[in-house]
């Protein structure tokens, strides 16, 4: 005949988890620890959960304060970004001062070519009028000089 295998319930097994559950975490600290010696009264099972609540409390003041230093360490990145954006900004408005400034400095040395050429124009027409008045006085003298010397030809016959 065959023998039959037992085979526990799960409804048992699930039963039985939170218990196991409880006893690893229990002899997480001994390499040697004795499931047979675990109690059987509720007071061991307070001190399990007390345990537990005390490590659950202790990680999460842990974990807030490092999520506060790293919250107070991107403040402070972000501080230093802010004041890196507001050097951008005053360069480019410096920028924008330096652009205007050289829009006008442009109209303005547009403005003085303009008077320079103007200048150096009439500065031609003057001294195109005056070789042209020179021309004349030197003829007019030429045409005098030749009349003297035909009048002291004629006075000297």
């Amino acid at each position: 005949a065959s023998k039959a295998v037992r085979v526990p319930r799960l409804a048992n097994l699930l039963d039985l988890l939170p218990l196991i559950g409880m006893a690893v975490a229990v002899a997480e600290g001994s390499a040697h620890f004795d499931f047979t010696s675990l109690p059987r009264s509720g007071c061991w099972l307070d001190e399990v959960f007390a345990g537990s609540d005390d490590r659950l409390s202790q990680w999460r003041k842990d974990r807030t304060q490092a999520l506060r230093q790293e919250v107070q360490r991107a403040m402070r990145e972000l501080g230093c970004e802010r004041n890196g954006l507001d050097d951008l900004v005053t360069d480019i408005a410096n920028t924008k001062q330096l652009q205007a400034d050289a829009a006008k400095l442009h109209i303005e040395g547009e403005h003085l070519g303009r008077a320079v050429r103007e200048a150096a124009a009439s500065a031609a027409q003057r001294s195109e009028a005056a070789y042209q008045a020179r021309e004349r006085f030197s003829r007019i003298e030429e045409a005098r000089l030749a009349e003297l010397q035909d009048e002291e030809r004629v006075l000297a016959e």
